[in-house]
């Protein structure tokens, strides 16, 4: 049986210390609270007697906590009114659930009910969003071979359009609810300049479906579970299917550069040939 963990954190229930305590300090706290605990998870809620849904929500927390802590080691943190928290989690509305896995966020989407709620904690007990980069991309996804691994879905993104906690939170709520279909991925490009040339990312997020030797691009910018489901659950056959660009190999990359090393001079001593005629057209003009 594992040990019951019970977190409290009071500077987010006491709204005297909101008075003492800045947006950071309360960021710092949260973040050094959810460390401490292999398993955590967080109600993002309003003052009592505002948001009749929040308080079922929390009765409900209070009601399988035991269970909860007993089945999965996982420990109940309420957060009142954090606006800085809310935003960087991707928390829109409450009550919003977010269950951390060693401090890995995931964002639950649906009926905030027991059954739904505890079937989403035994779903979601490991993170699943993969880490990509340009050197396991390809060995991982198998996406221009025909993804014998099975559909990705990946974004790509960098730290200044999407923060690297807002995106691994949305996409384990998502990991969560299509995993056994569709793998979920995420490429940092600042760090990945052969995928973001490979698949010519000139936009940020950037979001494909890969699936059997194609990819499908997702239109929509903004990040959610709902949408993004149902993009990978059948709406991509709606847009234009693209076959996926071949990783370069060495050689590959040696004859591009040497082609474009020869264009380049090539279009030099043709601008040279074009100077000097017209320097000699200048010192010898045709006569008439």
């Amino acid at each position: 049986m594992l040990h019951r963990v019970i977190v409290p954190l009071t500077v987010f229930l006491v709204p005297q210390f909101l008075l003492v305590h800045s947006g950071d300090s309360d960021l710092e706290e949260f973040r050094t609270t959810i460390a401490k605990h292999d398993r955590v998870l967080v109600i993002f809620t309003q003052e009592c007697c505002t948001c009749t849904e929040c308080v079922e929500v929390e009765q409900i927390l209070h009601a399988k906590q035991p269970e909860l802590s007993d089945d999965y080691g996982v420990g109940v943190v309420k957060v009142v009114n954090k606006p800085q928290i809310e935003e960087r989690y991707g928390v829109t509305s409450s009550p919003a659930l977010v269950f951390f896995r060693r401090s890995v966020p995931a964002l639950f989407e649906g009926h905030h009910d027991p059954d739904s709620i505890l079937e989403w904690v035994g779903r979601s007990l490991e993170p699943s969003v993969k880490v990509l980069d340009d050197n396991s991309f390809e060995h991982l996804t198998q996406a221009a071979t025909g993804a014998t691994t099975g559909n990705w879905l990946v974004v790509f993104h960098t730290d200044k359009c999407l923060k690297q906690e807002l995106a691994t939170c949305v996409l384990e709520g998502l990991s969560s609810k299509i995993k056994g279909t569709t793998n979920v991925a995420i490429v940092d490009i600042d760090h990945s300049p052969g995928l973001a040339e490979r698949f010519a990312i000139k936009e940020c997020p950037t979001i494909y479906f890969f699936r059997l030797g194609k990819m499908y691009k997702y239109n929509l910018k903004k990040l959610e579970i709902k949408s993004l489901k149902n993009f990978a659950d059948g709406l991509f056959k709606n847009m234009k299917a693209h076959p996926v660009p071949v990783p370069q190999t060495p050689f590959d990359k040696m004859v591009e550069k040497i082609a474009l090393f020869l264009k380049v001079s090539h279009g030099k001593f043709r601008w040279k040939l074009a100077a000097a005629g017209w320097s000699l057209k200048r010192r010898h003009p045709a006569k008439h």
